[in-house]
């Protein structure tokens, strides 16, 4: 069975996260939580449900929140180490690929790309998973049923 690249990836992302035990400043944890608080809001027209018990919500996304703010560490870190950025060429390819997909003109699309820090950020990331593949050694194995 092959993998799938997204499940490579999130695998890759977790060993990362594993191999790397630091405490992550809890104002960091507090801001991830309050963002799927956020989400949870939008879900239901910017308002909690009546019964809504935020307390449990954030002990039960606790965990969740320490592994997203360990990677947003971690990654920052690489990506300044390896110096891995996204450039006017890595806009233009990328407005190249997406221009007639998206029937907009190429010119458009890229002077909407250099204003765009999320863009950006998402060519980096693509930059920064690329390179952390090129650099890992990844086993396939059988997956082990587990007898009850």
């Amino acid at each position: 069975m092959l993998l799938k690249p997204d499940a490579v990836q999130r695998g890759l992302v977790g060993e990362i996260v594993r191999r790397h035990d630091f405490l992550v400043p809890e104002s960091l944890i507090r801001g991830i939580l309050q963002g799927l608080l956020e989400d949870v809001k939008q879900q239901y027209k910017g308002k909690l449900p009546p019964q809504f018990d935020s307390e449990k919500f954030y002990q039960e996304n606790r965990a969740y929140a320490v592994y997203q703010a360990k990677w947003a560490l971690i990654r920052e870190e690489i990506i300044q180490a390896e110096n891995i950025s996204a450039g006017d060429q890595d806009l233009l390819e990328l407005a190249e690929r997406e221009s007639a997909k998206i029937g907009i003109d190429k010119e458009r699309l890229i002077t909407y790309y250099k204003s765009s820090d999320q863009i950006k950020d998402r060519l980096v990331s693509d930059k920064l998973i690329a390179f952390l593949l090129e650099k890992s050694k990844i086993k396939e194995v059988e997956r082990q049923e587990i007898a009850e």
